[in-house]
């Protein structure tokens, strides 16, 4: 055998090695970014849990505030208006999380229309309509966009109220 043949095979042994450390990194890659996307949804969930249901579960003054905020934002003091406030801005805050993941391809379209949904319900209350206007001077025009337009799209979407109408009965005074 000579030194061409030789360097021949090495070549073709070579290139399969390098073709075979593509592949490899290739799947590595796959993985990693399915990684990235799982930890994403579960971030954005973990944020809703430990922002919003948690402590509406555990505080009554938070579902409270929210049951009537929603229900009638006028009705709230100024300081409850404030909290309120709060409450819708942090529910836009995370749908923007979501259409900002959305678009990186880093979640599916079911969990970005969950949140368009959920957003949606809530801004079509009373005490949602009543906010929106101070709310949407305060977000980046293109997610005041995406919510509007979404909810426009949608306009046979049910209230949260309508949705969950338990969760708006007058809270039991405390005598």
């Amino acid at each position: 055998m000579n030194w061409d043949a030789i360097a021949a095979v090495a070549e073709i042994i070579g290139a399969i090695g390098v073709i075979g450390s593509l592949i490899y990194l290739a799947l590595q890659i796959r993985k990693s970014d399915q990684s990235v996307r799982a930890e994403r949804i579960q971030a954005l969930w973990d944020g809703c849990r430990d922002r919003l249901l948690a402590p509406g579960s555990i505080d009554p003054h938070i579902s409270d505030l929210a049951a009537k905020g929603l229900t009638n934002f006028e009705a709230l003091t100024n300081s409850e208006k404030r909290r309120f406030y709060y409450y819708f801005f942090e529910q836009c805050f995370q749908a923007q999380q979501a259409m900002s993941l959305y678009r990186a391809s880093l979640i599916p379209i079911e969990d970005y229309n969950a949140w368009m949904h959920y957003v949606g319900v809530l801004m079509q209350t009373p005490g949602g309509k009543q906010i929106w206007p101070y709310i949407e001077k305060t977000i980046t025009p293109r997610v005041k966009d995406e919510l509007v337009n979404w909810v426009s799209e949608n306009p046979e979407t049910q209230s949260m109220i309508e949705l969950n109408p338990f969760f708006f009965e007058p809270a039991e005074s405390s005598q």
